[in-house]
């Protein structure tokens, strides 16, 4: 069964494409695409208003499944490469790109078509009577230069991820409309940069759920740029906006002006001239105002607000830098947490240079026995910060004749390499070696030499498992020792320590203990 794509190019000619798709899926499961341009368009005046003026122009908010269906596609648009490996398609060739802001009147023609395709059993861009996109659009009363609408259906569709990954993936549709025009790859799109989403779930008609996505520009020049994002509670502690989570009813205060309280779906849009602007968001489910800089330039610019994001942010320089962060450097970090979330925060905070400055530093005292002095240090810390492998840095180390002349003095007899070997068992896994064992390792000292040995107590399962029970004590603050089970899930994986301490810094424990 075929299924029809329309796209009109800006000269207003439409081009009918169709794909041949199966005829099992094609009941379950459509998707179409369309776009339009107009040089006809009333030009938008740009305010910075007080509260009281800035109440909705429309009836229409976003409830809060298209709220999150906008978090996630705004998600992808900021890392296309990223939301890519996660539903297993190579966008890296994809250019970021700038947030949608909802607009009321977007989401009224969307909202509406959504509900009238479900009503009435139809699945077009045009209505029976005729009205396409831009037609629904103007009577929703957005005055426009540019659209571009993406629709969706299909029992298949339950949830707004299900519906967003199958229109970017674009399975059967040869010009990946859906995805040119969600991701802005195509000029005419990187305009649009007001949105609308109308989600109906669960409906009688044939489709069962149904999905409209309205992208459009305001004309210009002089036309808006908007600060947008969403105000929530992050109960699960991922990082992400999720169902249940939004804050409604906080107030935007932007330069000293209050000037939008957010929807019930904690959503907020702003339209802001170029410039840079102090935001805080204050109200119910904040326990204290979150104040922000933001410079907008020619394009939306994204500002999520959390009473947790602070937390986890402070936390992170407590933890993993070993001091306080400024109320500058923690507001800087805020909106990569938004972007990456926490674990790739955390993985940043890991593998920033203060981070591994200190952790080189700590290795010359624990190891060696002295502070690093005159910059000697700086060669393993900008070698770390260039990829090197924690482990193989720490190994140069062990390995060195300094540490093995050391080893000399931390034991009363025997061989210099039976006093190395004596010595890495003592650092390393915090108990004496048996006289077999460091026979045994002496043979092998004289075939591998010091630093693959060291690397092989690093890598040993008994290092592994001490060093995840000091991860549970130091970065989740356990009471009580971890079980053998839990020790065991991590220290048997193939992950690197590193990369263990950041699941622990990005977990949920760690957060509620925040």
């Amino acid at each position: 069964m075929p299924t029809s794509v329309c796209k009109k190019s800006l000269s207003g000619a439409c081009s009918p494409l169709r794909a041949e798709v199966s005829p099992r899926w094609t009941r379950i499961r459509r998707l179409h695409m369309w776009s339009g341009h107009s040089a006809r368009a009333r030009r938008a005046r740009l305010l910075l208003e007080r509260l009281e003026t800035r109440e909705l122009l429309s009836g229409y908010q976003p409830t809060a499944v298209e709220q999150l269906f906008l978090e996630e596609l705004n998600d992808a648009r900021a890392n296309p490469a990223a939301y890519g490996a996660s539903i297993g398609l190579d966008l890296s060739t994809v250019a970021p790109a700038q947030p949608l802001a909802f607009n009321t009147e977007l989401i009224q023609a969307a909202r509406l078509h959504s509900q009238d395709m479900n009503a009435r059993g139809y699945f077009s861009h045009v209505t029976p009577e005729g009205l396409d996109p831009g037609a629904r659009i103007s009577q929703a009363g957005f005055f426009w230069n540019g659209w571009g609408e993406s629709i969706a259906g299909g029992s298949v569709f339950p949830n707004p991820s299900d519906a967003l990954s199958a229109l970017i993936i674009d399975n059967g549709i040869p010009d990946l409309g859906h995805r040119r025009q969600l991701l802005a790859i195509d000029a005419a799109f990187q305009t649009q940069n007001q949105v609308g989403v109308g989600i109906l779930q669960n409906g009688t008609g044939p489709l069962t759920n149904y999905y409209t996505i309205d992208t459009a520009s305001s004309p210009g020049p002089g036309a808006p740029g908007f600060l947008t994002g969403v105000v929530f509670n992050d109960a699960n502690g991922n990082g992400k906006y999720d169902l249940g989570e939004g804050l409604g009813g906080v107030t935007i205060t932007v330069n000293g002006t209050p000037t939008f309280a957010t929807w019930a779906s904690g959503g907020y849009a702003i339209a802001l001239a170029a410039g840079t602007y102090t935001v805080t968001a204050s109200g119910p489910g904040l326990p204290a105002p979150i104040t922000q800089t933001v410079t907008l330039g020619g394009s939306n610019v994204r500002l999520n607000f959390t009473p947790s994001s602070i937390t986890y942010i402070r936390d992170f320089y407590q933890t993993i830098l070993g001091r306080q962060g400024s109320p500058a450097e923690v507001n800087s970090c805020l909106p990569a947490l938004q972007v990456f979330g926490p674990a790739g925060v955390a993985s940043l905070f890991e593998h920033s240079q203060e981070a591994r400055d200190r952790d080189v530093r700590s290795w010359y005292v624990t190891y060696l026995g002295r502070r690093a002095a005159n910059g000697e240090e700086l060669g393993w810390v900008n070698a770390l910060v260039a990829g090197l492998p924690e482990d193989s840095a720490l190994a140069g180390i062990l390995g060195s004749d300094e540490f093995y002349h050391r080893a000399g003095t931390l034991s009363s007899s025997g061989t210099g390499d039976q006093r190395y070997i004596r010595a890495l068992y003592s650092v390393l896994l915090n108990r004496t070696g048996s006289a077999g064992d460091v026979a045994s390792w002496v043979v092998t000292l004289g075939s591998l030499g010091r630093q693959s040995v060291a690397l092989h107590f690093l890598h040993s399962m008994e290092y592994r498992c001490d060093q995840v029970v000091v991860y549970y004590a130091s970065i989740l603050n356990r009471p009580s020792a971890p079980s053998s089970a839990e020790i065991m899930s991590w220290a048997g994986s193939n992950l690197d320590l590193v990369t263990i301490r950041v699941c622990f810094e990005s977990s949920h424990e760690y957060y509620m203990n925040g």
